[in-house]
């Protein structure tokens, strides 16, 4: 519900995109995206840190 109601605010502020940042390693969380309407845009990998898996979702009402 929490990324529904971030995706319509998005929209109601006039942006185009929303993006959000995953765990490299946490691919059954990256198939929850895709199936849900994200699109995954990149992966890079940082010494530092487990993030670095992008995903967006066109803003909507």
């Amino acid at each position: 519900m929490i990324l529904e109601w971030t995706v319509d605010y998005a929209a109601r502020a006039h942006l185009a995109v929303v993006r959000l940042d995953v765990w490299r390693t946490a691919h059954a969380l990256h198939r929850w995206y895709e199936l849900h309407g994200w699109t995954k845009v990149r992966t890079i990998e940082l010494p530092h840190r487990k993030s670095g898996t992008l995903f967006e979702r066109p803003a909507s009402p």
